[in-house]
């Protein structure tokens, strides 16, 4: 389940509430934790080389954000097929998942008590 290529987000101004490591999801399952993986957000380390830079701009602005979904370990993404066995729903494979390769992420901005933004 391991790369090395991936690095935790972690710390402030990032919130991490991963939507799998929880039963309140379109899947009702707690499938982060089925499969030992937990509350974790990981990304592929070019990907963070560039999206750190938005640290300061956060802190500037007295904005976090909420790490919703990020790297997905294929465990993972074949317990989701099988609970949601629609096609397109998730990519069809962990090969050519972008949360199988840590390079992409969901987020909401936040204010600096945790509270989501409305927009």
């Amino acid at each position: 389940m391991w790369n090395k290529d991936l690095i935790e987000i972690k710390g402030d101004p990032f919130i991490i509430e991963m939507i799998y490591a929880c039963s309140e999801n379109m899947v009702s399952a707690n499938v982060n934790d089925e499969i030992g993986f937990g509350n974790k957000a990981y990304v592929h380390k070019d990907f963070w080389n560039k999206f750190k830079n938005i640290v300061p701009i956060l802190k500037e602005m007295n904005l976090k954000i909420k790490i919703c979904d990020a790297y997905r370990p294929i465990q993972a993404h074949k317990k989701l097929k099988e609970i949601i066995p629609i096609d397109g729903f998730f990519a069809s494979s962990p090969a050519i998942s972008q949360h199988c390769r840590g390079t992409a992420i969901d987020v909401v901005l936040c204010d600096m008590d945790g509270n989501e933004l409305k927009y």
